[in-house]
């Protein structure tokens, strides 16, 4: 999957929101997606300064479109 930079906001508000409908820390959310707090706090906050577009996202229970 290809996240252009336009994409970025939108994704970082569906990951946010997903999580939180799911019940999920962020410890949480990473220990089920295989990546650090760090990664998913930046990915939520500020997903220009993650690696999102080297990473394969989060499929588990993660609506992307």
């Amino acid at each position: 999957m290809h996240v252009s930079p336009a994409q970025l906001p939108d994704l970082a508000a569906r990951l946010m929101a997903e999580r939180k409908r799911q019940g999920l820390s962020r410890s949480q959310a990473a220990a089920v997606c295989n990546v650090s707090a760090s990664f998913i706090r930046d990915a939520e906050r500020a997903p220009e300064r993650c690696s999102l577009g080297s990473r394969r996202l989060p499929t588990v229970n993660v609506p992307v479109w």
